[in-house]
């Protein structure tokens, strides 16, 4: 995984949530994180896909489960 994939994540993160991108920890669970809900989940995986020009799948909603867990996914889906 990238720093810049990272930090990607965390703006779109933070955008969606509207929260400094410092109050955001990669490793945290982001159902513990206040506002984040499913419609931000949603609107985070359009925002990625539209930032990085990579597809997500459906199922990677289920596995947005952390900051970290978000750009692992970007990587992955961008090596195919």
């Amino acid at each position: 995984m990238t720093d810049e994939t990272t930090d990607l994540i965390l703006t779109l993160v933070s955008e969606a949530l509207d929260v400094d991108p410092a109050e955001l920890d990669t490793d945290a669970e982001l159902a513990d994180v206040e506002g984040w809900d499913s419609l931000r989940q949603l609107n985070v995986m359009i925002a990625i896909e539209e930032s990085t020009g990579v597809a997500m799948e459906p199922d990677d909603l289920r596995e947005m489960t952390t900051l970290g867990r978000i750009a692992q996914l970007v990587v992955a889906r961008q090596g195919r």
